[in-house]
């Protein structure tokens, strides 16, 4: 085989700006490893060093020609860690001991933020806001103030759950000290989670003693993913009208697990955009986005990882099919090798973490094989079919995949005729997200964890580009258009109700009143890490089941409203005692966790002035306690005393417990579908 070499040879042209910032990369990396074996004094020196080298290459970037591109791709980078690193440094909470970083970190964050606003701004000759791009792209932002709007309500909710926890560690994470010294603060929940954190702090630090600034800069995150998105469809399929691409990226925003859980504080929700961003950034070659954002996928739970090796690898087999196709040496291009760059440094990043012991639950046993224990890599029924449920049945993904699905073969027809060419073609265009998907779904299924649905979260843009496919199969615009906006309300009503029949019937269903809601809780960890099903443990699923894995849209949600409305139907104040009859005492602490969401603090703040309740610490606790027994009730110290039940779990026998007290009024109160019972005692 003769070789052409002009072909295979290429001269890779690295300036030295480009060089300062692999510079900077590289001692970034050395600090970390000087922290990991105790040599805190040089892995500060080597942060202050890595800011200043970091600035510099910036200033080198902007005297070797630099391009409006270049600039508009740096500027959100720059932009996020200015905004930290000066919100930091404002904070009373963070620990600044060390003032050559601070001062370091605030020259080489604010400097090139000043330029490049500067020079962006200078470089737009004509109104950033035209007609003609309103015109076409009008639904992405109809989608998008829909999206805001109908996500305004939940900015205020209180925390609960594994929102708890992340809103705990963030609050923990406040005390950081701008060097290595404090990463672990920055792990929350022992995930090493970096680029979250990051973010998650900024809207700490804005509402120090509220959940709005960390929702708003959830939301915008999904906001910039559902743009993201709408690109990556117009990218993928060019023949399709607006009017469907549209369509198509509110399915994305208007998923159960986007708009539905969009209160939710989690690492899989900045995961799954942080992907969206990686494909965007991967189809138009903005190199420099897809860098950062490779970082911050893996860098925002281990599972990205996985997305970002698929999509590489897919990738990668594309450039050898056609290095094999045109019988030559397999050849990456100056641009392709950048991409190669930004596709290996977070690998790099991600296996120093991992010889570090610094991933989530990382220990001796950690991805050991059992089929029998959680957090292991085996292959159980349990997990099977409830991940099996997940990824294709529950919120209307059933009706993606019949589509897809119908899709399939009507492909498989076009190629029994023999119309391969097309298809394969469309197999290596499609091969990245396929891969991508294909990696992270194996993994569910051979990886035990807990049985939360929010977990495959990424999963859910890949199975609507996977829909896109199948949509494409229909020739007829109007009908595409009208299947896509029918799924989209589906969609839209399901964020907010459960009206899928299928959801209703493949999971198990919580009785909250005057609806009901599913749990995908089918097994549970035991004291010994061992899997407990049903099966092995009867009755003892049923009181975990109204835990983070009941959480699938925002009816959850709606529980907080019903138990505010409680407080202002009996006029709430100081006077006043609640008690919580113990319905999923069985497990210990599992009421309050259950129906309060609280695991580090068992007390509520309240807000006269709003009536609501809040995670402000500074106000007045509420006086509620979970109840055992009638016995030791301290009727004389409060003026009344009232007892709620829930009609929430079966198992427990509420008439029988209410025997032995004496009601002297009762009434029911509903908010949304959830029922709370009220009997006063006193």
């Amino acid at each position: 085989m003769e070789i052409n070499k002009e072909l295979t040879i290429t001269k890779l042209k690295i300036s030295y700006w480009q060089w300062l910032y692999f510079f900077t990369i590289a001692i970034f990396l050395l600090d970390f490893i000087f922290y990991s074996t105790n040599q805190p004094y040089k892995s500060r020196f080597g942060v202050a060093l890595g800011l200043l080298i970091s600035l510099l290459a910036f200033a080198m970037s902007q005297i070797e020609k630099p391009s409006r591109d270049r600039n508009l791709q740096l500027l959100p980078l720059y932009g996020v860690f200015a905004f930290f690193w000066d919100l930091s440094i404002i904070s009373n909470t963070t620990v600044k001991d060390y003032k050559m970083i601070i001062m370091c970190g605030l020259l080489a964050f604010n400097i090139p933020v000043l330029i490049l606003t500067i020079r962006t701004l200078a470089s737009i000759k004509y109104s950033i806001i035209k007609w003609e791009n309103i015109k076409k792209h009008w639904l992405l932002y109809v989608v998008l103030v829909l999206f805001v709007f109908l996500s305004v309500e939940t900015l205020d909710i209180w925390p609960r759950l594994d929102t708890d926890i992340y809103y705990h560690y963030l609050q923990l994470a406040k005390s950081w000290n701008f060097s290595f010294d404090s990463l672990n603060l920055l792990r929350l929940g022992g995930h090493q989670c970096l680029a979250y954190s990051v973010l998650g702090l900024i809207g700490v630090f804005i509402t120090p003693y509220g959940m709005t600034g960390i929702r708003i800069i959830n939301l915008i995150l999904w906001a910039i993913a559902i743009s993201c998105f709408y690109k990556i469809i117009e990218n993928l399929f060019p023949k399709l009208s607006y009017l469907v691409i549209g369509l198509l990226t509110s399915i994305l925003a208007f998923n159960p697990l986007c708009l539905g859980i969009i209160y939710e504080i989690n690492l899989d929700l900045p995961m799954t955009c942080f992907f969206v961003i990686v494909l965007w950034a991967f189809l138009y070659k903005k190199n420099i986005v897809l860098a950062y954002a490779s970082m911050c996928l893996v860098f925002s739970k281990e599972t990205g990882i996985l997305l970002l090796f698929g999509l590489a690898s897919g990738w990668f087999l594309i450039k050898l099919c056609e290095s094999i196709k045109e019988k030559k040496c397999l050849f990456f291009c100056v641009e392709e090798i950048k991409r190669l760059i930004s596709f290996i440094m977070p690998a790099i990043w991600f296996l120093v973490f991992q010889r570090a012991g610094m991933l989530w639950r990382q220990g001796k046993d950690s991805l050991s094989m059992s089929s029998s224990g959680m957090d292991k890599v085996g292959i159980h029924p349990a997990n099977i079919a409830i991940k099996t449920k997940e990824l294709f049945i529950l919120n209307f993904n059933w009706l993606l995949c019949l589509c897809i699905f119908i899709a399939l073969l009507f492909i498989i027809k076009r190629l029994i005729s023999g119309n391969r060419g097309v298809f394969w073609r469309k197999i290596v265009e499609f091969l990245p997200i396929i891969m991508a998907s294909g990696c992270f779904v194996v993994f569910q299924y051979i990886y035990i964890t807990y049985c939360h649905i929010r977990y495959i979260m990424p999963f859910i843009p890949c199975l609507i580009i996977f829909f896109a496919v199948a949509i494409t199969c229909i020739e007829r615009k109007t009908i595409q258009a009208w299947i896509c906006g029918i799924v989209s309300v589906l969609m839209l009503i399901q964020s907010f109700y459960t009206i899928d029949p299928i959801t209703l019937m493949a999971c198990n269903q919580i009785d909250i009143g005057k609806t009901k809601i599913i749990t995908t809780r089918t097994f549970v960890r035991g004291e010994n890490n061992e899997i407990r099903t049903e099966e092995t443990h009867p009755g003892l699923v049923p009181y975990l089941e109204m835990t983070q894995s009941a959480i699938y849209n925002r009816q959850f949600s709606y529980f907080e409203e019903a138990f505010q409305q409680v407080l202002r139907e009996i006029n709430y104040d100081d006077n006043k005692l609640i008690l919580i009859a113990p319905i999923y005492e069985a497990v210990t602490d599992m009421t309050w966790v259950s129906l309060f969401g609280r695991w580090y603090d068992k007390n509520l703040y309240y807000d006269d002035s709003s009536g609501e309740i809040t995670v402000d610490t500074r106000m007045d606790t509420v006086n509620i306690q979970v109840l055992m027994d009638g016995n030791g009730i301290p009727y004389h110290e409060y003026e009344e005393i009232f007892l709620l039940t829930f009609p929430y779990n079966p198992l427990f026998e509420i008439e029988e417990y209410l025997k032995q007290y004496n009601i002297i009024e009762e009434f029911q109160l509903y908010y949304r579908g959830w029922e709370i019972d009220v009997h006063r005692l006193k």
